[in-house]
């Protein structure tokens, strides 16, 4: 499938405050979210994960520099309107009487009664009967074998944002597209996508990422150890201040020896020594080495 360059500027596809896509613009929307399902962003039921829609907006923007597509409100829109169809269809398909026909891209019913049986109950669904839809396959992909009951559609439908409605009815694409675009669509759709690109650049994003890690980490353990090499110089420090203090003091050697062992051990020792007069010092010492 080919998404290629957007032919069209901005000024064509808006009018007022509203957003008409283009049909490069979709197929790449598609392509889009068929990488980041399979990358993980879609919970078990079916509805993406937040900030979903934030990583397609980036990566619709690399393919379409000057598209203006945002997050809020057109990807969020667009997602509504084809999650309602895909309810549509889905709920459709669910019911006795209902099959999908592969070749023609279309819901087919088993008889005029369960048609009308079926549009009596259920809402939005009037022109859905042989309606041409090859989007189904590829959201139901999407969205995973998953579809929101018919009420909680309008529901959903009612919070759509008057200001910036796609028409998505009117969707060469979504519905009604002729024979002879889906066969030209076929045929180019060995070339590469938007969402190869996107497949690359996520590729060479977790490597980017790798690397500062990988420089972050040696970061951490260099800075652990002259963290632990400058302990150990200072207690080294001290322990040589305490040896030439015990010297000073003309205590005898061995003694000099066990007291540095004691100070070692207890550090607090070592502090108290260091805050006595010479006298009470070698008193102190002298009790040290009676409680050894």
């Amino acid at each position: 499938m080919e998404f290629g360059g957007n032919s069209q500027s901005i000024d064509q596809v808006k009018k007022g405050n509203r957003r008409t896509w283009t049909k490069q613009e979709e197929d790449a929307l598609i392509g889009v979210l068929e990488d980041v399902v399979a990358k993980g962003y879609r919970y078990e039921n079916g509805s993406l994960k937040p900030g979903t829609t934030t990583i397609i907006e980036k990566a619709l923007s690399t393919t379409f520099p000057t598209c203006g597509l945002k997050a809020n409100p057109h990807i969020e829109s667009k997602l509504k309107v084809w999650k309602k169809q895909y309810n549509l269809v889905y709920d459709m398909l669910s019911k006795s009487g209902f099959h999908w026909n592969d070749v023609k891209k279309c819901v087919e019913v088993d008889s005029d009664e369960v048609w009308q049986s079926y549009v009596q109950h259920h809402k939005g669904v009037h022109g859905w009967r042989g309606r041409y839809f090859p989007l189904y396959e590829k959201l139901l992909n999407i969205y995973g074998d998953h579809a929101t009951p018919p009420d909680m559609v309008e529901k959903t439908n009612q919070n759509h944002i008057p200001g910036d409605t796609d028409r998505e009815e009117e969707s060469p694409f979504s519905a009604n597209q002729t024979s002879s675009t889906n066969s030209a669509v076929s045929s180019r759709r060995k070339r590469k996508t938007p969402s190869d690109n996107i497949s690359e650049s996520l590729v060479k994003l977790a490597e980017s990422i790798d690397k500062m890690v990988e420089k972050s980490n040696e970061l951490v353990e260099k800075m652990i150890e002259i963290t632990v090499e400058g302990a150990k110089k200072k207690e080294n420090h001290q322990h040589n201040l305490m040896w030439k203090e015990l010297i000073r003091l003309e205590i005898p050697l061995d003694d000099c020896i066990d007291v540095l062992d004691i100070l070692v051990e207890k550090p607090w020792a070592m502090n108290v020594l260091s805050s006595l007069t010479d006298d009470k010092k070698l008193n102190f010492v002298t009790s040290l080495l009676k409680r050894r």
